[in-house]
This record gives structure tokens, C-alpha cells and sequence, in this order.
């Protein structure tokens, strides 16, 4: 071989090892985004997806566009650039363009989550409900859970015309229901809540009630008590009689069977030395008690929406004494609408009662009973 064709030999060679690192390095740039923007321009192909993303995400939707066009130009059947060209031309306030753009896109990917995003996006900003409750429908079987699609519900969901177009969809849904309802108890009016959430019972979909109540705790110390009562009526149809968001009247002891348990119940707490039973008594459930440690343990404690203001508490059994001596006591945790807690205090439970005073600030409590060593019943307690 000649002098001149070993040159071109090694030099081809050299064109197809600097052509396989290229393309290697941006395979590896879809894992690394910081990789992205070192791949060598020619060979830009995955990493024109990453870096138009982030564009987008950090707002610079001219940048995303042009990015977005590169990606189609080269990946013309892929739909992830087309509905990135969507979505900055969408940010950019061009929206036809951006319709053009992701219809295409829609078509090429429609299971492509990114892509119906966009769609539902588009649907919410033309008044298109019924095509942005399909999309944001289809988003939630997918079993994906994201920021993003909590935002897109946020926008669909809040409308009552989306609210209507989405729950018309339903079906006997899979076990991504529990998550939607949880949401949904945290950023939607309880109404809406409870819509959504009987509707989903009505058509069969999977609700894990026992999982509803246990989780739903959250929202209840951020405020969201109405909207967890009404998830929990309609899609489990419980409230029994002393179990009511407001904690106002006879707070009726419940089952001790925790997988019954709504998220308004008497929970009762295990401990060291501490037994309970709920028993039939005259008047209602009685709780009895034992604690056989020298401290005083919690016995049983529930969530309460109490409104501010005066309030004051009392109890029957044998286990409650006069006001002279100290039995079990209720001590008030409040929080604040924003998740912090502070102890409002411990009142004696006893037939007399005692009072204290709620702040306006105190959007719902916790209600704990505790008692000292030894055992009884307690027959009532009743908030006023």
C-alpha cells in the first residue's frame, strides 16, 4: 500500500472513531444533562432534546424554539421536538404556531407524556375541556406522578367545566385514584372534592379506603378538613355519629379497628402497659382503659376542625373524677394552617368541665387523651 493510501486509510479510520465517540458522548448526554451541551454540534442528536428542555425550563423560550427546530429538523419523526416547538412558541404567546405544532406532535406520540402536556395546555387556554379532561385523564393512567401533572389537574380540575369534562371520562379506574383524591383534598374546594371522589366510587375505580384515611393526615394539619371529610364520605361513605370534621358535640368513641378508621375517628394509641376496648354502653361506645406504667400515656387521640373561640370540654365514666383530682386530660395541639404545631394546653377531663380558648390562627387540632397509672372507662367526652 502506497504512502498516500495509508494516509487516507488512517485518516478514515480517524473519521470513524471521532464519529463513534461522537455519537456515544450524545447517547450518554439523554443521562447526563451536563454532558449535553459538550457534544461536538454535528453530532447533536439526544442532547438537542436535553438542552431544548432546558431552555424551556429555565424560560428562555426563543432559545428552546430554536433548539426544538434543530432536534426536528434532524429527528423529523420523534415527537418530543415538535411538542417542545409547541411549548415555546406557547410561552412566547404565538399560539398558533404552537397548535400547529403540537397537533402534529400529538398524532406521531400520543403516549408520549410530554406531548399531551402540551395538549392539555393548549385545551385549557382554547376553552377545549372535554380534550383537556381526555389528555389529563390519560396522563393519570399512566401511572405517572409529577409536579407538572399536579399543575395540569390544578388547571383542568379547578374549572367546573373541566371538573365535569374530566369526571364524564371516568371509569372503573386502577389504583391511581388514591393518589388523584389525595391531591385533589389538598388543592380543591371540598365540593369539587367530593364530585370527583363519588364519582370515581360510583364507576367501580379501585379507592384503598384505609390508605385515603391514614394519608390524608397532611391536609388536615394544612387546613384542608372540609375538603378530607368530603373525600372520605363520598368515596367511603362513613361518618359515624361523633366523627365530624368540626369536633363540636359528643365525640362519640369509635371502632378500635384501625383499618375502619376515617380520618375524623378516635385512633387509639398502642404504649407500653396500655390497653384499650371500645364496649357498648348505655348511653353509647364506652372506652376502657389500662395504663400500668408510672407515667402518664397517651390513650387515644383524633383529628378535630374545631372553629375559634371559647370552647370547653367534659367527660363521664369512673375513670373521671371531680375537679379536685386529676384523671385523664385532653391536651389541644394546634396547627396552623401552614403544618406547625404548638400545644394549646391539657385540660382535666371531668363532669364539670374545663374551658379554654381557641386563636383564630388554630385551623384544626389534634385531640389527645392521656391518662395516669391505673385503669376505668370513659364514657363521653363532649366539646361545647
Amino acid at each position: 500500500m502506497t504512502v498516500v493510501g495509508k494516509s487516507v486509510w488512517f485518516a478514515l479510520w480517524a473519521a470513524v472513531a471521532v464519529a463513534a465517540a461522537g455519537f456515544e458522548m450524545d447517547r450518554e448526554a439523554r443521562h447526563d444533562a451536563s454532558l449535553a451541551a459538550r457534544v461536538p454540534a454535528p453530532f447533536r442528536g439526544f442532547a438537542l432534546e436535553v438542552l431544548a428542555r432546558g431552555a424551556l425550563a429555565r424560560g428562555d423560550s426563543a432559545a428552546g424554539v430554536q433548539l426544538a427546530r434543530e432536534m426536528v429538523s434532524r429527528r423529523p419523526i420523534p415527537a418530543e421536538g415538535l411538542a417542545m416547538m409547541a411549548q415555546g412558541e406557547l410561552a412566547a404567546g404565538r399560539e398558533q404556531p404552537a397548535l400547529a405544532a403540537v397537533m402534529v406532535a400529538a398524532e406521531r406520540g400520543w403516549r408520549d407524556s410530554f406531548t399531551q402536556a402540551i395538549v392539555v395546555q393548549l385545551a385549557v387556554q382554547g376553552g377545549d375541556w372535554d380534550i383537556a379532561g381526555q389528555r389529563l385523564l390519560a396522563l393519570w393512567r399512566k401511572g405517572e406522578q409529577s409536579d407538572e401533572l399536579r399543575a395540569l389537574s390544578g388547571a383542568v380540575l379547578s374549572r367546573q367545566e373541566g371538573l365535569t369534562a374530566f369526571t364524564a371520562q371516568l371509569r372503573a379506574e386502577a389504583g391511581w385514584s388514591n393518589a388523584l383524591l389525595l391531591w385533589s383534598a389538598s388543592a380543591l374546594d371540598a365540593h369539587k372534592v367530593g364530585v370527583l371522589a363519588g364519582t370515581l366510587r360510583k364507576n367501580g375505580a379501585q379507592l384503598d379506603c384505609p390508605s385515603l384515611s391514614a394519608s390524608a393526615s397532611d391536609s388536615i394539619r394544612f387546613g384542608r378538613g372540609a375538603a378530607v371529610e368530603a373525600l372520605w364520605l363520598q368515596a367511603c361513605g362513613r361518618r359515624r355519629a361523633g366523627a365530624s370534621a368540626s369536633g363540636l358535640g359528643n365525640l362519640v368513641f369509635t371502632s378500635n379497628d384501625e383499618s375502619a378508621a376515617g380520618p375524623f375517628d378516635w385512633h387509639y394509641l398502642p404504649g407500653p402497659g396500655v390497653e384499650q376496648a371500645i364496649e357498648a354502653g348505655a348511653g353509647g361506645p364506652v372506652l376502657r382503659f389500662s395504663n400500668s406504667e408510672p407515667i402518664r400515656q397517651p390513650i387515644a387521640r383524633r383529628f378535630a376542625m374545631l372553629p375559634p373561640g371559647a370552647r370547653r370540654v367534659s367527660a363521664t365514666g369512673d375513670a373521671v373524677k371531680s375537679s379536685m383530682s386529676r384523671g385523664p386530660a385532653l391536651e389541644v395541639t394546634c396547627f396552623d394552617g401552614q403544618g406547625a404545631a404548638h400545644t394549646l394546653g391539657k385540660f382535666d377531663l371531668t363532669p364539670e368541665g374545663a374551658s379554654f380558648s381557641l386563636p383564630a390562627g388554630c385551623a384544626s387540632q389534634w385531640l389527645t387523651i392521656d391518662a395516669g397509672m391505673g385503669a376505668g372507662t370513659i364514657d363521653r367526652v363532649r366539646i361545647d
